[in-house]
Formats: C-alpha cells, sequence, structure tokens
C-alpha cells in the first residue's frame, strides 16, 4: 500500500514598509534653475502622503497638504483615476515632475485614503505678491485686505492687490462670475483664500467656494 506523505508549508506574512518622502522634502529647494524656476526634487518616484485640502480642480485633480501647512507644505496631484475628498489622509506614489516651474506629482502607482475628516491645515498669511513665490506653489493661503484691480474677464479671472503687487484669482475649482458678483475695480476684500495652483503656465490663487470669499461689506466702493 503506498503512503502519501503529506507536508504543510508555513506561510509568514511580511510587512514591507515603504519609506516615505515629506512633502517638505519634496518642495524645498534654494538652487535656480533655468527660466528663473527652481526644480523641486528629482526621482523617478515617491512615496508620500498628506491631508486633502482642495478637490476639483481643473477637472478632477487635488492638492494634498502636510497637517501644519505653511510654506514648502503643499503639492498639486495630477491625477483624474482617484478622487479623494476634502479632509482625507491619503498616501501617494507617483513621479515628480515640474511643469513649467511649478512642482507636481503624476503617473500615480499607488493611492490609498488612510482616513476622513481629518482638520485642515490652517491657511498660510501671505501677500499677494507671494502668491506666486515658490515656496507657496500648492499651499493653501489667505491674501488680507486686498482690493480688486480688475473687474472679471470673459472666463471669472480677476486680479487684486494688498499694495505688495498684485496676484490672479482663477476660477480653477469655483468661478464667482458665475454667482453675479458685482465686482468692480477697488472692489474691497477682507480676505481670500484658495490654493495656489497654476493654468497654462500662469501661477494664480484658487478659491475653493464662495465660502473663501470674504468681502468687505462695510466699505465705500
Amino acid at each position: 500500500m503506498r503512503k502519501c506523505l503529506l507536508t504543510t508549508i508555513g506561510l509568514f506574512l511580511i510587512k514591507l514598509t515603504v519609506a516615505q518622502t515629506s512633502i517638505y522634502d519634496i518642495q524645498y529647494t534654494t538652487i535656480a534653475g533655468t527660466n528663473n524656476t527652481y526644480p523641486s526634487l528629482k526621482i523617478e518616484t515617491v512615496t508620500t502622503g498628506g491631508i486633502v485640502t482642495a478637490t476639483n480642480f481643473s477637472g478632477g485633480r487635488y492638492f494634498i497638504s502636510s497637517s501644519e501647512g505653511g510654506a514648502w507644505n503643499g503639492v498639486y496631484v495630477y491625477d483624474i483615476n482617484y478622487s479623494p475628498n476634502i479632509g482625507d489622509s491619503i498616501i501617494i506614489s507617483g513621479k515628480v515632475i515640474e511643469y513649467n516651474g511649478y512642482t507636481e506629482i503624476s503617473n500615480l502607482t499607488s493611492f490609498s485614503v488612510i482616513n476622513s475628516n481629518n482638520a485642515l491645515p490652517p491657511a498660510t498669511k501671505i501677500t499677494t505678491t507671494q502668491v506666486k513665490s515658490e515656496a507657496y506653489e500648492g499651499v493653501l493661503v489667505e491674501v488680507n485686505n486686498c482690493t480688486a484691480t480688475t473687474t472679471f474677464d470673459s472666463y471669472g479671472n480677476w486680479w487684486v492687490n494688498d499694495g505688495s503687487g498684485a496676484c490672479e484669482i482663477r476660477p480653477g475649482i469655483y468661478n464667482l462670475k458665475n454667482d453675479n458678483f458685482p465686482l468692480t475695480v477697488n472692489y474691497p476684500f477682507n480676505s481670500i483664500t484658495g490654493v495656489v495652483g497654476i493654468h497654462y503656465g500662469s501661477i494664480s490663487l484658487n478659491p475653493r467656494s464662495g465660502n473663501d470669499i470674504v468681502p468687505n461689506t462695510n466699505a465705500t466702493v
């Protein structure tokens, strides 16, 4: 009689830990590149994480930030395959690229939501001229005590200035013009909050909703 010997092979679960790179380490640089840009971390792929601060930018793309926010702590994710919500804490892997001198993460190879409904980092208060600063690309920021220097153009773009230099307000997420807002030159605003994004090579401030725009209703226009 032939006997069969059954051998049991133990299966061992090995936990792999993927090294993460902080958003700050991706963004921070002091080395000038060509055309007065400052290329950020240059590696083929990176794994990083952060809290989603804005969504639906130019057709579904989004921004993430470290929990503390501030200079060098935000980044734009060029991705239409995943749809996180504001307040989600996510971990992604993708390629760091420079688009017209603007840092973004694209070509994602992994995406996961760790948890949701997190508090957002506080918007960093900057001047209107600092909107174009390398340190604030992808960051949630707030400009204060500024006035409109133009009315809406045909696309809903407009400009404001707090006395330091003008910056463009673009409808990459929310279009104030669609609300029939009575914008005039010199119209005053207490504050405008948004993420610093890029449209056709132009760096601009992009409010996420009407709540991000606070007019000075006590001022005489």
